[in-house]
């Protein structure tokens, strides 16, 4: 963290904004849908676009780190998707640059680590947008199928985490 501030005091890191809304329409097959976020900070960094998400509890960097499309689908992966996202997002703006940002989580529980990274191993960020309309579309299409029962997750470690698990009594 230290590191950070002393390139924002020699100009190195430029905040280009903070607590920005982003909004665009993604094409589903038998519908449209509008996804929005509000992103923590985005700024350039050594020539570099970054969105920066910040946490306030722990995360490990394998909660970020994508091999394959269906980790995207994996509740450990939640916060990949959400970096997938923003980044999907940006790119979707009218006014957005011609650049691939970095996108990436700044942990206040681990600010001497600095900024993490999204991985994305074995593929660039074209495929890895790919892979996240086509995550977003399997929900919607899951979330919105009348014959699909709604069940309880089988995983309670997940339930630890769940703004819910009063009402499902767990």
């Amino acid at each position: 963290f230290d590191a950070e501030i002393a390139s924002l005091a020699q100009g190195d890191l430029v905040v280009v904004a903070q607590e920005t809304r982003w909004e665009a329409i993604l094409s589903l097959p038998n519908r449209t849908l509008t996804l929005s976020g509000i992103v923590d900070r985005v700024d350039r960094y050594a020539g570099c676009t970054r969105i920066i998400d910040y946490k306030t509890g722990n995360f490990d960097q394998k909660e970020i780190s994508l091999q394959a499309p269906e980790d995207l689908l994996l509740p450990a992966k939640a916060k990949a998707l959400q970096l997938l996202a923003y980044v999907w997002l940006y790119k979707h703006q009218p006014d957005s640059p011609n650049d691939w940002p970095e996108a990436g989580i700044l942990s206040f529980r681990k600010l001497n680590d600095g900024f993490s990274s999204l991985q994305l191993h074995g593929l660039d960020m074209t495929q890895a947008l790919g892979w996240f309309e086509e995550a977003v579309t399997q929900l919607v299409e899951q979330l919105l199928d009348p014959n699909r029962e709604i069940s309880q997750t089988d995983d309670l470690k997940q339930c630890a985490k769940c703004d819910f698990r009063a009402i499902c009594n767990r």
